[in-house]
C-alpha cells in the first residue's frame, strides 16, 4: 500500500489477519490509519498525523497496546474506547493538540498498566473512573491544563509507581488527614509547577 495515502483520507488497512501495527518514528502525514479488528498492538509513535481519532477505532476491541504519542492529532477523546478496556494494557496518546475533558471512558474495572496523556490540552478535573484502573502503575498527565485538587484516592491503587501531575492547574492540599490512603510503591512523583499549598507528609507516602 502507498503510504502516501495516509496525506488524503482516512485509511482502513485491509490485511485481516493483521496483529501487529508498528509504523513509528517516520514522517506519516495525514488522518490517523485504522488496522483491523484483529490487531493486538498499534504503535505510530513520532509521525506527522493530524485530525481527530476516527471512530472506527473503537472496533479494535482485541487492542493491547495503543502508541498515538508524539504526533499532530487533536479533538476529543472518543468515548467508545472503553470497547476495549478490558484487553488494553497500555494507552499513550502524550504529545498530541488533544483537548476538552479526560471522559469517564475507565467505568468497569481493567487492566491498564499504562496510561499517558501528557503534554496537550487536556481541561477539567481528573476523571474519578480511573479509580477502576486497579493494574495501574505509571500514570502520567503532566503538562495539561487539569484543574483538580490533589487525587489522593489514587494511593488506593495498589500497583502505582510513577505518577507525573507537573504543569496542571492542580490546587489545594496535598492529601487528606481524613483518610488512610497509601502509595505504597511509588517510586516516581511529579508535582511540580502547580498550585498546591500545605504541607507535604511523608504518611501519604509509606512504604
Amino acid at each position: 500500500m502507498d503510504v502516501d495515502c495516509f496525506d488524503q483520507h482516512p485509511v482502513v488497512l485491509p490485511w485481516s489477519r493483521l496483529n501487529l501495527l508498528a509504523i513509528d518514528g517516520n514522517m506519516l502525514k495525514g488522518p490517523l490509519p485504522i488496522p483491523p479488528p484483529s490487531t493486538f498492538e498499534y504503535s505510530v509513535s513520532g509521525n506527522k498525523l493530524m485530525g481527530p481519532i476516527p471512530p472506527l477505532i473503537c472496533k479494535m476491541t482485541s487492542l493491547e497496546l495503543l502508541d498515538l504519542s508524539s504526533n499532530s492529532l487533536s479533538g476529543r477523546i472518543p468515548p467508545c474506547l472503553t470497547n476495549f478496556s478490558k484487553s488494553l494494557l497500555v494507552l499513550d496518546m502524550g504529545s498530541n493538540n488533544f483537548q476538552g475533558p479526560i471522559p469517564e471512558m475507565f467505568t468497569v474495572p481493567n487492566n491498564l498498566r499504562v496510561i499517558d496523556l501528557g503534554e496537550n490540552q487536556f481541561q477539567g478535573p481528573l476523571p474519578r473512573s480511573l479509580a477502576n484502573c486497579v493494574m495501574l502503575e505509571h500514570l502520567v498527565i503532566g503538562k495539561n491544563q487539569i484543574d483538580d485538587i490533589f487525587p489522593f484516592w489514587f494511593g488506593a491503587l495498589p500497583h502505582m509507581k510513577v505518577l507525573i501531575l507537573r504543569s496542571n492547574r492542580f490546587h489545594g492540599a496535598i492529601g487528606s488527614w481524613l483518610t488512610d490512603f497509601r502509595f505504597h510503591k511509588l517510586s516516581i512523583i511529579d508535582l511540580s509547577n502547580n498550585e498546591f499549598i500545605g504541607d507535604l507528609s511523608s504518611k501519604y507516602f509509606q512504604n
